[in-house]
């Protein structure tokens, strides 16, 4: 799990509850007293040990080394990024596929339109809605990264299947000059391509 804009950690210490004993937190932020803090009550909690505590740099949170992981919380942090389309490809290649992202920002701060646009950029760099969620005095979406598998069909034709949601319409790229639609989770429909 990945707290970003993690403050004093008040989210990232109920993360880690989340994770169990075995998980880890990356909380980040870009103020070192924040930190501090942070790992002060984490300390004090005896929980220090499952948060990986990350200085951000102005411009990007330069998490290269973590791997990717399966949620990120990005708390009334959007609206305070240079570049928001940064940020959201950065979440995304974090991200394993079907990894999701909790987004919110404060109403009294960001207006519906400014946070729809947010969710606009984020969907650009490959991030789909899975629900909106009312948080008191907040705008927030669930956001999912895109899932790749792939399947192999009855003839033996591997395909790739990319996921946008968990309730409809997939589409799969078959080699071999095939294209098949998988519309449900029971009913696979496979035609040739032009060239095939």
């Amino acid at each position: 799990m990945l707290d970003i804009g993690a403050g004093p950690g008040y989210f990232t210490r109920a993360m880690v509850k989340m994770v169990g004993e075995h998980g880890q937190v990356i909380a980040v932020d870009i103020q070192d007293e924040m930190l501090r803090i942070l790992k002060e009550k984490a300390e004090k909690e005896g929980i220090l040990s499952r948060i990986r505590v990350h200085k951000a740099e102005p411009e990007t949170l330069a998490l290269t080394e973590y791997g990717q992981i399966n949620f990120a919380l990005a708390f009334y942090v959007v609206h305070e990024v240079p570049d928001a389309r940064k940020l959201f490809e950065e979440i995304s290649n974090l991200l394993a596929p079907g990894g999701k992202v909790l987004i919110v920002e404060p109403k009294f701060h960001v207006s519906a339109d400014e946070f729809n646009k947010s969710v606009e950029i984020a969907r650009s760099v490959g991030l789909s809605v899975l629900e909106n969620r009312k948080i008191f005095l907040s705008r927030a979406v669930v956001m999912q990264k895109e899932k790749k598998n792939e399947i192999i069909i009855s003839s033996g034709i591997l395909c790739h299947l990319t996921a946008f949601n968990k309730k409809t319409f997939f589409i799969i790229t078959i080699l071999q000059g095939y294209s098949c639609f998988y519309v449900s989770d029971n009913n696979v429909s496979v035609k040739p391509d032009k060239a095939g």
